[in-house]
């Protein structure tokens, strides 16, 4: 890059921040193990909801569990089905057009075409 400028300002720095977040995410990304609980409850007879939640600590679901069937031993409600996994969270992957315009929605609120039309005046 010998007698190259290259030269940023203002509108350059939200780019430059989100590109340099995303490289610390993806070097510093440690991969850790969750838990997924996954069941389903019933009132007389009728299923009135399946219900579906993470964490990286067993033991909340196992406090979970044991409440719920405590309540189902009063014949109220009934536990149907009841399914544990686990999986790993993934390696963040480096931002992208569709990336960027699902982060624009999901953190500012933007429409896919305001996104664009941002991005390409930086």
């Amino acid at each position: 890059m010998k007698n190259k400028l290259i030269s940023y300002g203002p509108c350059q720095m939200p780019t430059l921040h989100f590109v340099w977040e995303r490289e610390k995410d993806i070097k510093q990304f440690r991969s850790l193990k969750y838990h997924i609980l996954t069941f389903s409850i019933s009132y007389n007879n009728l299923t009135i909801g399946s219900f579906h939640t993470t964490s990286h600590d067993m033991r909340i679901f196992e406090d979970s569990l044991s409440e719920y069937k405590d309540i189902s031993k009063n014949n109220i409600v009934k536990i149907n089905k009841v399914s544990i996994g686990q999986n790993f969270h993934k390696r963040p992957i480096a931002l992208n057009t569709v990336l960027m315009l699902k982060l624009a929605s999901e953190h500012l609120g933007m429409s896919p075409n305001t996104t664009m039309h941002i991005a390409e005046k930086l």
